[in-house]
């Protein structure tokens, strides 16, 4: 009962669009509006979990409402049709903090002079302000932050294909299709590692980090899997 409840809130506050905000703030309308533009909730979004969440509820058993069952088919469907798209075909993030990576080395090139605590918090406050949003403040594309992470593209259509279990939607399972099909393009064999699309492929954006084998999930290509799994097993595989 509490998993649905929380799942419900967690969608309550959607736009038309789709989009899911990452905070919102039920118990003090207008907190943060100075940064986000928005007075119910932040413009950002981060991986959407739900899709995930509704099959884990309906698998023990649990009913779910037909209503947060259509919230998150389109919050799903905001990611995949509305986000802007890198020309690799994977969806791109707005900020690092949509991907629940805030720090990872990925965004290093995006750091002057190279990774400093305090000078990235700077900076991540300066891409929250260059975000462009749709009619709702919804966050659609950032010029300055212009990264498709493999991880959240995984994320993505994981969550989709988790949903299209229940739903059994052909068109979100092949929307789900394309993007693993476009992640399958990232994979780097001499790294061993899906690398982001994006201005920082041919550099911060290829490191080695655990977040970048997420695509697990949804790749089956004997080979990839078998090599990530072996990562996964070595303790010394990422500076262990």
């Amino acid at each position: 009962e509490r998993a649905r409840r929380e799942l419900a809130v967690a969608l309550a506050p959607q736009t038309p669009s789709g989009f899911v905000p990452h905070m919102h703030y039920v118990r003090q309308p207008g907190f943060h509006e100075d940064l986000w533009g928005r007075r119910d909730g932040s413009s950002i979004t981060q991986p959407p979990m739900y899709g995930h969440a509704v099959a884990e509820l309906v698998r023990a058993g649990e009913p779910v409402d037909d209503e947060v069952v259509e919230r998150a088919t389109a919050g799903l469907w905001f990611l995949l049709r509305v986000r802007r798209r890198d020309p690799s075909g994977l969806v791109r993030v707005c900020h690092p903090w949509e991907t629940g990576c805030d720090d990872s080395p990925r965004w290093d090139d995006r750091c002057p002079d190279g990774f400093d605590r305090d000078r990235w918090r700077l900076v991540k406050d300066r891409l929250a302000s260059t975000v462009e949003t749709g009619p709702d403040g919804e966050a659609v594309a950032n010029p300055v932050f212009e990264v498709a992470p493999a991880g959240f593209n995984a994320l993505v259509a994981f969550n989709a294909r988790e949903l299209v279990s229940v739903t059994g939607d052909d068109a979100l399972a092949a929307a789900a299709d394309e993007l693993v099909g476009a992640l399958a393009g990232q994979w780097d064999d001499h790294l061993g590692t899906w690398v982001d699309a994006g201005p920082m492929a041919d550099g911060s954006g290829r490191v080695r980090t655990l977040d970048a084998l997420l695509p697990l999930l949804v790749d089956d290509q004997p080979s990839r899997v078998g090599r990530v799994i072996d990562q996964l097993l070595d303790p010394t595989a990422h500076g262990g």
